[in-house]
């Protein structure tokens, strides 16, 4: 958790430098929440598990495409008219479940995960349209996954249960945006994004022959998401006014 909030203060602290760069000025902070279609080919977090290889014979379906709630906090740095950085953080919870019968025996196996993207990247942002109320905008970007995996093991009828066990680790990836911002009031704005992720991580773990392995997890999908946005400075509605004047 250390971690988590220095990056956190990372991103405040960035958010502050406009009062020491001229040309730097915080544009906006917002919250909001996405649906991340987390897609998979080939591994994925089922092959942690130990009923996976019981018998060599996988006993799990491939997961496919797995939707997940991708809440988030962030900020705008403003660098040009027409350009800004932008800054995220998102949190993504998901458990991994699977069960295997044998004689005598029921093996459950469950993994918790908790994912944290952080984001930066940049925004080329258009001409305002619909009146100057709409614009909108492209980006790219880089993400950091900080990724914790929680693991626990319960046998019924027998022994080797096992406690839960955390496995922490990060990784890089990128990420490319499109979408649009509609202005609210003055300083209010609702926005509606498109993300498509490009990341993956790197698990050890040991099978069920006690043999240390490495598997490596995509971290990739389309995110589609919904945010509120407090603009700091003009909005887009004072600069129409201005014109007119």
């Amino acid at each position: 958790m250390k971690k988590y909030t220095f990056l956190f203060a990372l991103l405040v602290l960035i958010g502050s430098a406009e009062s020491a760069i001229g040309q730097i000025r915080l544009k906006s902070i917002y919250g909001g929440f996405g649906v991340f279609a987390r897609s998979y080919e080939g591994n994925d977090e089922t092959r942690l598990l130990s009923v996976f290889d019981i018998e060599g014979v996988p006993s799990i379906a491939p997961l496919g495409t797995v939707t997940q709630l991708l809440p988030s906090v962030g900020l705008e740095l403003g660098l040009a008219e027409w350009l800004s950085l932008d800054g995220r953080i998102g949190f993504i919870n998901k458990k991994f479940t699977a069960s295997q019968v044998l004689t005598g025996l029921t093996i459950e196996e469950t993994i918790s995960q908790r994912i944290l993207p952080v984001s930066v990247g940049v925004k080329w942002l258009s001409n305002e349209i619909l009146e100057s109320r709409m614009s909108y905008f492209f980006g790219a970007g880089v993400n950091r996954y900080f990724i914790q995996n929680e693991v626990q093991r319960i046998v019924v009828g027998g022994q080797g249960s096992v406690r839960p066990s955390t496995y922490a680790g990060n990784n890089y990836g990128g990420y490319l945006q499109a979408g649009l911002d509609y202005l609210l009031d003055s300083n209010l704005s609702i926005g509606f994004d498109g993300r498509y992720h490009m990341g993956s991580y790197v698990q050890n773990y040991r099978d069920t022959e006690n043999v240390p392995r490495r598997l490596k997890v995509p971290v990739r999908g389309f995110e589609f998401g919904i945010s509120l946005k407090y603009n700091f400075g003009k909005s887009m509605g004072d600069d129409k006014a201005e014109t007119n004047e």
